[in-house]
């Protein structure tokens, strides 16, 4: 079982040559079995439940690479929407409330909600916000992606994407336990599992 890399064709040709069975997890790998998840349906799902509680000014708090980044442009551009911004911020790093105050105008956010691209990312916020003044979810909605266990622990409860690796995981010893006769092609859809960071918009 390979986790989450690129499989060099050597690599692959190696297993096949010795019929050694080879699965790549969480990442998509041609000529070879995988499991993995796609990122850009599941970040896009957690966009459209932002959208349809009104919430038109969102912020992006992740790096501008990768599939859940990509869902967000794809958001904006398919809404029309005016406001596109994105802020890297670190997961528990002191400087986040500094990042967070010089994006203040007139006291205000000028945004209704922040998608973070992890869920260590969007903790951190809901006590840098916190320490700013502004009420999570009234003054604005965060939600993350993994749900970790402390996504269900702070305060408020985080509206994430749940990742069922056990799933994963069951799949990828049924698959081990078949000797990989057979090639298994899956991309998983992970559902938004809602909780009390996130509210309507306020504006």
């Amino acid at each position: 079982v390979l986790f989450y890399c690129d499989v060099p064709e050597e690599a692959k040709l190696f297993a096949a040559q010795r019929g050694i069975p080879a699965l790549v997890l969480l990442r998509q790998a041609e000529g070879m079995s995988y499991l993995t998840i796609n990122d850009y349906e599941s970040e896009s799902q957690l966009l459209e439940y932002l959208y349809a509680l009104g919430h038109r000014k969102i912020l992006f708090a992740g790096n501008e690479t990768g599939e859940r980044y990509r869902a967000y442009r794809s958001f904006v551009e398919r809404h029309g929407l005016s406001y596109c911004r994105c802020v890297l911020f670190s997961a528990f790093d002191f400087k986040n409330r500094d990042r967070m105050r010089e994006l203040i105008e007139n006291g205000q956010l000028p945004f209704t909600a922040i998608v973070c691209e992890r869920d260590e990312m969007a903790i951190s916020l809901l006590y840098v916000l916190d320490s700013l003044g502004f009420r999570v979810p009234e003054d604005v909605s965060v939600a993350g992606y993994d749900d970790l266990p402390m996504a269900a622990a702070c305060t408020p409860t985080l509206t994430t994407i749940h990742h069922n690796y056990r799933e994963i995981a069951r799949e990828a010893v049924d698959f081990l336990t078949a000797h990989g006769q057979e090639r298994w092609e899956k991309v998983y859809v992970h559902p938004v599992v809602v909780r009390d960071s996130t509210g309507p918009s306020k504006q």
